[in-house]
């Protein structure tokens, strides 16, 4: 799945460098992307529920914890600012 993965990122690089631009096979790849991130995502989900239920209630505290504290730092510090239409 992780190649899936890459291979739909692929995909997309070459959508999005396509002249003309086609916003249907950006869509289609974006699109090819998500599935394939959810795929890969599913897999993971499928490997770590039977990990978890052998973790003690502390242990998954701190796993709680670790994953807050990795989204805290994750979290942009700037806006990104939309292209003027007018140019």
């Amino acid at each position: 799945q992780r190649r899936a993965v890459r291979d739909a990122q692929t995909a997309l690089n070459s959508a999005l460098l396509a002249e003309p631009y086609d916003e249907e096979q950006v869509r289609m790849r974006l699109s090819g992307l998500a599935e394939a991130e959810a795929a890969l995502q599913n897999r993971l989900h499928d490997f770590l529920a039977p990990e978890l239920a052998r973790m003690s209630l502390e242990q998954r505290r701190a796993l709680i914890r670790n994953i807050n504290r990795g989204r805290s730092r994750a979290v942009p510090t700037r806006s990104v600012q939309k292209p003027d239409k007018a140019e």
